[in-house]
């Protein structure tokens, strides 16, 4: 297939747009600013999309698109202008990239769009599944308009997927890069009362979950994009402790926690959601790492 593909330089986006090239397919980057041959253009400001990169300067031949795009969310204090990156990297891409596809002839036959599970917002014990109502909270409301964006594609009978991802565990991941981090500082115990449910995925499984999407035409609307086996999280540090060699470390209490990073303590590393992967399996998806422990040691 011709796939076009937002986000291709990021942590997932690198490996996927490997994955689909050593495939077979035929990969077209969405980049900032000018593109060269076999490119497409975003500009943001200007809501536009340059097409001079490709062939008669046109998306016709499309087959699918996948949208990875997004500002990174770190785990630190977030100013009004990372909160409004954080927003605009997500729910103006999308829209800009659905409208877009509209326009080919015909038009492409799949949209694969990001989406997280910050959709639930903090949910304490209940277990989520795909039709959960969405929760509460600037990541969540994120969300809502994320999803939201790809509405125009699915308007002209474009097929939507929207992968609603955990906390991807992989080289190079930032949340678990964060956590290596509080344990070289002698604070890599729970955080908070660590009773919080933590829903992961490892990267590779992410990955697949991408392809299978791509190609599996019965899956359309919102996916959880989780191993079917969340963990709490001390649980998850003490996995964590075990793998690095390191014992009797310092949790960091809730209050510190939101005193150093304010809102992003109860919007990232506090919040609970036990997100459950209905959907991907009921269409018969099957995960090569559903243990945390082992997602962890490929990861570092």
């Amino acid at each position: 297939m011709r796939v076009l593909v937002t986000g291709g330089s990021g942590f997932i986006g690198r490996v996927l747009v490997d994955r689909l090239s050593t495939s077979g397919h035929e990969v077209h980057r969405v980049v900032r600013g000018t593109p060269e041959a076999g490119e497409v253009g975003l500009d943001l400001g200007a809501h536009k999309i340059d097409l001079s990169g490709l062939p008669g300067n046109s998306l016709d031949g499309i087959d699918a698109a996948i949208n990875l795009a997004g500002e990174p969310i770190t785990a630190s204090r977030w100013s009004a202008t990372k909160r409004e990156r954080i927003r605009s990297s997500r729910i103006l891409t999308t829209d800009i990239l659905a409208r877009a596809l509209t326009t080919c002839t015909p038009v492409p036959k799949v949209l694969v769009s990001a989406s997280a599970i910050g959709y639930y917002g903090n949910r304490n014990e209940e277990e989520l599944v795909e039709d959960s109502p969405p929760g509460k909270g600037f990541l969540a409301e994120v969300c809502i308009g994320w999803e939201a964006a790809t509405r125009p594609a699915e308007e002209h009978g474009i097929r939507v997927v929207k992968v609603r991802t955990g906390i991807v565990l992989g080289r190079g991941s930032g949340a678990l890069a964060a956590q290596v981090r509080l344990f070289k500082l002698g604070m890599g115990g729970k955080l908070g009362r660590g009773q919080q449910w933590m829903s992961w995925i490892a990267l590779a499984d992410e990955v697949r979950i991408f392809l299978y999407a791509l190609e599996q035409e019965s899956l359309s609307g919102p996916v959880n994009a989780c191993a079917p086996h969340p963990v709490r999280n001390s649980e998850f540090t003490k996995v964590l402790a075990s793998t690095l060699g390191k014992r009797g470390m310092l949790g960091v209490p809730a209050a510190v926690l939101r005193l150093a990073l304010g809102e992003v303590a109860d919007e990232m590393l506090l919040t609970s959601q036990q997100v459950q992967p209905k959907c991907l399996q009921d269409a018969g998806f099957r995960y090569e790492i559903d243990h945390v422990g082992e997602a962890i040691f490929a990861a570092l």
